[in-house]
């Protein structure tokens, strides 16, 4: 669909054609008709890119790039990304690296064929998000060519945490996950050189997606930090002044802060109230979010969260329990 009509695709993958490229060409197209009509109108855009759900695919080159640069395994890379997000201010000092999840063995004791498949998945997902971020930067180009750049709000969010839809060994398509079909990397080798292009619907294995939700635990579809904590990145020129640009707001009174002097609007402080347990006493919860997903209850506040699996999943897929012996939910700490 483009404009609301029905478009066909004007080339193929073996022609160079990859959607997220179309669909950047087709928002500047679409802001620069707009602003030659009325100049004076703001307007609102948003462009939803694939990536990085499933399946992975990139341009050759992409992955070219990143031909074995994961050999060394997920528990090396997750260690060295924690280590940099204590670097980058990205996440507090004192902040600790989530134990590993159930079902995550350890590299050194996955068999060859195992290391092989797994490596190149992880490659085909790195190639995809950095094809991506080109086309991000290729928005930022046409909208500061047509001057729009430094009077528009740009923001950049992911949705949810890194899939576990992969399974334990990545599959080469992600149907078989859904259908409750293993996928045997000692078959999939063998089709290896097909990971990352148009004839593969592949997806990560758990230890990778543990990587990309670093420094949490558990994963998209469950209500732990590594499921609903995400990245967000605001760029306003015109409107954020010089000082603050690059700053991170970590805590949530920081980004209602922000998002109040931005938007001009003031949120109420009692949106809800909650009981605190059975027989316990109702709090005013400010910016408190519940969600129920596959099984899996959380909520959430500023400065604390709590999550439990109503019913017993499968051993592999089932988080630690924490408060009581008795119960299977619990507090936690939001660095959890």
């Amino acid at each position: 669909m483009i404009d609301n009509h029905r478009a066909e695709a004007p080339a193929r993958p073996e022609d160079g054609y990859h959607l997220s490229e179309d669909l950047v060409d087709q928002l500047l197209l679409m802001i620069s008709d707009s602003k030659g009509i009325r100049p004076d109108r703001p307007f609102l855009a948003y462009l939803p890119f694939g990536a990085t759900h499933a399946p992975h695919q990139a341009p050759p080159d992409y992955l070219a790039k990143y031909r074995g640069r994961y050999d060394e395994g997920w528990d090396v890379v997750r260690e060295r990304w924690y280590r940099r997000q204590l670097e980058l201010g990205v996440i507090p000092q004192g902040t600790r690296l989530a134990p590993r999840n159930p079902g995550v063995e350890p590299w050194d004791t996955l068999p060859g064929s195992h290391q092989v498949f797994a490596a190149r998945l992880q490659e085909a997902f790195a190639a995809f998000l950095d094809h991506t971020d080109d086309q991000i930067g290729r928005l930022v180009g046409g909208l500061e060519r047509l001057g729009q750049l430094d009077n528009t709000i740009l923001i950049v969010l992911s949705d949810n945490g890194a899939s576990q839809e992969g399974g334990p060994f990545g599959v080469m398509h992600e149907m078989k996950w859904f259908n409750g079909i293993p996928e045997v990397p000692e078959e999939a080798i063998a089709r290896l050189d097909e990971i990352g292009g148009p004839r593969s619907y592949v997806n990560y294995p758990w230890g990778w997606a543990q990587c990309g939700n670093s420094p949490f635990k558990w994963y998209k579809q469950n209500t732990h930090e590594g499921g609903v904590h995400v990245p967000l990145v605001v760029h306003w020129p015109e409107g954020i002044a010089a000082a603050e640009r690059g700053t991170m707001r970590r805590s949530e009174q920081e980004r209602k802060t922000h998002r109040r002097s931005v938007t001009g609007v003031h949120l109420p402080v009692h949106v809800l109230r909650i009981r605190t347990g059975r027989g316990g006493r109702w709090l005013p919860a400010p910016a408190l979010a519940g969600r129920l997903r596959l099984g899996a209850w959380g909520r959430r506040s500023w400065t604390w969260g709590a999550s439990c699996f109503p019913r017993r999943p499968p051993p592999a897929a089932r988080p630690p329990t924490t408060g009581t012996s008795r119960s299977r939910c619990g507090p936690r700490r939001r660095s959890d």
